[in-house]
């Protein structure tokens, strides 16, 4: 069986082919090569996704094996597509930018952000994480997302850091 491979926005972007090999399931995909960052496979069954792992390159395209347990397939159901998502985005040393004007469309923080010196953000699965400088005795900018914060170390510093879906709602990482 040979279904297609999607980007998360929707193009297509490679095949994934099942076979069997000894009563397993065998799965090979294979992407357009992209050098914009590290990506992961998934099939998309039924019964929800099944990650596949990491896309390693090879050639001009990226491409990841495995084999599943007539077991395991038997629970995901009918396999509808593949999937890469982006797991890891290159650019910038840490893939990390300076957070700009219009960072949100519409959010009533929007000018918070803007006073913030420090603010970093970058592109991750799903939508953006938004880093803000944490500094003790100091209020955090945007106190009422305080529940979404995963503090973390960035370039040195600590941030608390915030995930937005595309539609910029926060989201527990």
């Amino acid at each position: 069986m040979e279904a297609p491979v999607w980007r998360e926005d929707g193009g297509r972007v490679g095949t994934v082919t099942l076979g069997e090999q000894g009563g397993w399931t065998t799965v090979s995909m294979v992407c357009q090569g992209d050098s914009g960052g590290l990506f992961r496979g998934f099939l998309v069954c039924d019964g929800g996704e099944l990650p596949l792992g990491v896309l390693a390159p090879e050639g001009q395209c990226l491409r990841v094996s495995r084999r599943f347990s007539p077991a395991e397939m038997g629970r995901m159901g009918q396999v509808r597509c593949g999937l890469r998502r982006l797991s890891y985005a290159f650019g910038r040393e840490d893939g990390w930018q300076a957070v700009t004007d219009g960072f949100f469309q519409g959010r009533e923080f929007r000018g918070r952000l803007d006073q913030t010196q420090g603010a970093l953000w970058r592109e991750e699965a799903g939508g953006r994480v938004l880093a803000l400088p944490w500094e003790e005795g100091r209020p955090f900018p945007l106190i009422e997302l305080l529940c979404f914060v995963r503090l973390r170390r960035l370039r040195g510093r600590l941030y608390g850091t915030i995930a937005f879906d595309r539609e910029e709602w926060p989201r527990l990482e």
